[in-house]
This record gives structure tokens, C-alpha cells and sequence, in this order.
């Protein structure tokens, strides 16, 4: 009797391991196979902004209305008060939208309290251009245009509105110049 317990449990749990993987048959497959297509649900709304134009129009943090559309050479940060190198580049970002002025617009977008954001500025940044247009929505608002996984990321949109670049991480705006592929 001793001797057929063993053969019994392992002939259980092998059938338990086959029911199993014929279950989940389909998901193991899928993680060694190739995918046979690279888009994503995220890479789709990218995907989306380089062949319509970006038309989106907000408050900035003063209530001001800020037109996010084509015309102008667009250039959108995303960041967050907590994030250091989002903190970090703010300033050149602020002499980015004055020498952009007449030329395109740069919008820093947050998804933190609106307040938050205010006391913030006021703060740690008070001689921000008013040319930066610092705007604060909120988490789905933003997920419709801008997909971030990391902060800070930026947007670099052309004059007919579509998207050309994203740079993820921090950089010194002070040196940025249009490219040619941005240009009309």
C-alpha cells in the first residue's frame, strides 16, 4: 500500500501540471514568441500625435487660456514638483520660452494640485518668464495626449502641429535649437 501512495500523488500532480499548462498554454507562448507587432497602446497615442495635429486647450496656473495647437513650434515638459531633474531644468526651460517667444510656445504640465503647483512657482521659481507657460491638469487629462512613465519628458511638436521628438529625462534648454526637421 505504501509503495502505490508515491505513484498516485505523482500521477496527480503531473495531470494537475498538464491541466495547468494547457490553461495557460496560449500565455506561455506568448512570452517566448516574438510580438508581430511593435505598437503598443501607449506607443499608439504617439503614434497618433505625428499624423494629427495636437489641438488641446487648457488654464495656466494664473487661469490664463493656453492654446496647445498647430502654428507655432510646441514645446511641452512634462514634470512634477517632487522630481528633481524636472526641477533642475525649469530655468533653462523658462529662457527656452523667451527666446521662443514670437517663434513657439513652451508649456510645463504637471497633473499635481493646482494650488500645489502655485505655491511652488511662487516659491522656489518667482522670476519664471511669463513666457513658460506652466499648466496644471489632471491625470486622465494628461494621459490623453502624453503618455509618461518617467518624468521629466518632452514633446517637441513642428509648426503644423505634429509630433517630431520626445526626450525622455532632463536637459540644459539654454543650447536648444529648432532643428530643421521641425521647421515648415
Amino acid at each position: 500500500m505504501l509503495k502505490k501512495r508515491p505513484i498516485i500523488i505523482w500521477t496527480s500532480l503531473s495531470f494537475a501540471f498538464f491541466v495547468l499548462l494547457f490553461i495557460f498554454s496560449s500565455q506561455i507562448i506568448s512570452i517566448f514568441q516574438k510580438p508581430t507587432s511593435k505598437k503598443s497602446y501607449r506607443l499608439n497615442k504617439i503614434e497618433s500625435l505625428t499624423e494629427q495635429p495636437i489641438h488641446w486647450i487648457v488654464r495656466d496656473i494664473y487661469g490664463k487660456t493656453v492654446e496647445i495647437s498647430k502654428g507655432k513650434n510646441l514645446v511641452i515638459n512634462l514634470w512634477a514638483t517632487w522630481c528633481a531633474p524636472c526641477i533642475e531644468e525649469l530655468p533653462s526651460l523658462s529662457l527656452l520660452a523667451e527666446k521662443m517667444n514670437q517663434k513657439g510656445l513652451v508649456v510645463a504640465l504637471t497633473t499635481e494640485p493646482l494650488e500645489k503647483v502655485k505655491r511652488f512657482v511662487k516659491t522656489s521659481f518667482p522670476d519664471l518668464s511669463s513666457h513658460l507657460k506652466v499648466v496644471s491638469v489632471t491625470e486622465e487629462e494628461r494621459s490623453q495626449f502624453f503618455p509618461a512613465d518617467n518624468l521629466p519628458v518632452t514633446y517637441l511638436f513642428n509648426q503644423k502641429g505634429l509630433l517630431m521628438d520626445k526626450v525622455v529625462g532632463a536637459r540644459d534648454w539654454n543650447t536648444f535649437q529648432i532643428p530643421e526637421k521641425h521647421k515648415p
